[in-house]
């Protein structure tokens, strides 16, 4: 019997499980250090195909002087599942002082465009704008644009957007009277040449910056209210006051264009009176706001705008000065309505983009003190079945079922995050369509079960070993008919026995009978290490009480591999098992 080994086994920690809405990994560490997840700072990606690139500001340690950090760039081959360090000198350190506001673009030629403001020997604490291009995907960096000594001092707004391979730039700059206004400029050429002098709009306040369909610039600033800015030609644009006051702060995105019609820009704010609000800016107007939700402790947030009318929604509701809990809403029709989707998970940043497979977040999460923590992506995925090798399942498992006389097919598998995620998807039509997948728990990479039996036609059994504990089994149910999800449920190996995690080898499958009562039972093969040598053995779980569960066990042989287990029952009750 030859196993068929589909992905790489996961190298990580567990964290504590999260029931996570359908189509979210659980999440994956970039690099393993702390980073400032402060506005301004935090972790920020972008996306070319299944290249991700993400930037961070990661702390010196070398005793410079204080607030003194190295911009870093890291990148993902594989939407996000592992990350490395460019193949350069430098490591993907591409520069290092008092840094902030790091921002990232990828053009359609595959430059990458990071953009940030570094502070000045003198006048101390002010600002300049620099431009960093790599032609080669971080090997190697040129400075293409900068500007500076006279930006807003202590906090330097900036902000970047990519259409093509149009590139434009906004940032917050001192002009001759004294005052400060946003100056924007833009390359189509990766940054070869840029528009100079930049224009100066009449706005004020933190920049952003979005490109529409048709490659008109649309810039979001205060002139005495928040106004939206329309670029008609060189040194005109058309301003538009915006009907309601706006929460600024970073990491709030505010606006998008939309992917498909140009002059057509999507809003998603929080107001003064802490309404989360949608709104949409077409036709030279805004439409009337659609309230999403009103809470006081939410006040950032992110969105993604698809070109099928949906709508992709996180929302931090504060749990703590440094601590915000993500909350999932999606609108299906254009933002006219929107869905509670659930909670995520903690962070103290995030940072919503799209990508190939659907979408992404980059987290600053809360491993560290006050405003620090771990750089990581959390993928948010449109594909149910992974084409990345980084699926597992051995073929000794069963791995797939179908309910009888159906087409409806049910499948788990292992994907790779930190946390080792056990991954369950179904197919209605015979596997043309899946549905998005749901991360169901943590396992032991490749060991994922599944059963579907007659006696139990509604029920979906998944079994998996715990990633940490080798003598420990976990199992949940799913429920057809009801589309609900149980616990997840312990069982535990016999005294003396533990999962051989050299070879982790299990199969599993279940029935319900009628001996006198009725009886549930949970029927499990696996090589384990007992008292003496390996064995393989079974493992019978009464779990008629799910909570209590009786074990009855077996020693089939003293060696021996990749076993499969199946049941029949005629006038008696019989288990039979294969192994190589």
């Amino acid at each position: 019997m030859k196993k068929i080994i589909l992905s790489l086994i996961l190298i990580g920690f567990l964290r504590a499980f999260i029931d996570m809405p359908e189509g979210w990994r659980q999440r994956k560490t970039i690099k393993n250090i702390n980073i400032s997840g402060a506005p301004g700072k935090g972790v920020e990606f972008y996306s070319k195909g299944d290249t991700l690139v993400a930037i961070f500001l990661e702390p010196d340690t070398s005793g410079n002087l204080q607030n003194y950090v190295k911009l870093r760039v890291l990148l993902s081959y594989n939407c996000g599942f592992s990350w490395s360090s460019p193949v350069s000198a430098h490591q993907g350190v591409i520069d290092e002082g008092v840094i902030a506001c790091p921002e990232i673009v990828i053009d359609d030629s595959f430059r990458i465009f990071v953009a940030y403001a570094i502070s000045s020997t003198s006048p101390p604490n002010w600002y300049k704008i620099k431009i960093k291009v790599s032609e080669d995907l971080g090997r190697t960096w040129e400075i293409r644009y900068e500007d500076g000594d006279s930006l807003f001092p202590v906090s330097p707004f900036l902000c970047m957007a990519q259409k093509g391979n149009k590139v434009g730039l906004t940032y917050l700059k001192k002009i001759e009277t004294g005052e400060y206004r946003i100056h924007f400029t833009f390359t189509q050429n990766g940054g070869q040449s840029w528009l100079f002098p930049p224009e100066i709009l009449e706005l004020e306040g933190e920049p952003r910056l979005v490109i529409d369909a048709g490659g008109n610039f649309y810039a979001l600033g205060i002139l005495f209210l928040e106004t939206l800015a329309r670029r008609e030609g060189i040194n005109q644009w058309t301003y538009y006051v915006f009907p309601d006051s706006l929460y600024t702060l970073r990491p709030n995105r505010i606006m998008r264009a939309d992917p498909s019609t140009p002059h057509v820009i999507h809003f998603v704010y929080t107001d003064w009176a802490s309404y989360t609000c949608y709104r949409k800016f077409i036709e030279n107007q805004f439409t009337p706001r659609v309230e999403i939700i009103h809470q006081t402790e939410i006040q950032h947030s992110d969105f993604v705008v698809d070109p099928n009318n949906k709508i992709y929604l996180v929302l931090g509701q504060s749990r703590s000065p440094w601590s915000y809990l993500l909350r999932y809403f999606i609108s299906y029709d254009g933002g006219n309505t929107w869905k509670d989707r659930g909670f995520l998970s903690s962070a103290r940043f995030w940072y919503y983009e799209k990508t190939k497979r659907g979408r992404g977040l980059g987290i600053v999460d809360i491993s560290g003190e006050e405003w620090y923590g771990r750089p990581q992506f959390q993928g948010n995925d449109d594909y149910s079945i992974s084409n990345q090798y980084l699926a597992t399942a051995y073929n000794h498992n069963k791995h797939l079922a179908r309910i009888p006389n159906t087409e409806d097919l049910y499948a788990v598998f292992s994907m790779q995050t930190d946390s080792q995620d056990v991954v369950a998807v179904r197919s209605l039509d015979g596997g043309v369509n899946w549905e998005n997948y749901k991360v169901i728990g943590h396992g032991v990479a490749g060991t994922p079960c599944i059963w579907i039996d007659p006696s139990l036609p509604d029920i979906v059994t998944y079994l998996w070993i715990h990633p940490q504990i080798d003598t420990i089994l976990q199992y949940r149910t799913y429920t057809i008919s009801t589309g609900s999800w149980s616990s997840i449920y312990n069982l535990r190996l016999p005294s003396t026995y533990k999962v051989d995690l050299s070879s982790p080898s299990i199969s599993m499958c279940r029935t319900r009978r009628k001996i006198v009562v009725p009886k549930d039972f949970l029927i499990v093969t696996l090589k384990a290490t007992g008292p003496a040598d390996p064995c393989l053995l079974v493992i019978q779980y009464d779990i008629t009480n799910p909570a209590t569960p009786v074990e009855n066990h077996w020693v089939i042989s003293s060696s021996g591999t990749t076993p499969s287990i199946s049941y029949s029952y005629t006038s008696s009750f019989k288990y039979h098992c294969v192994y190589e």
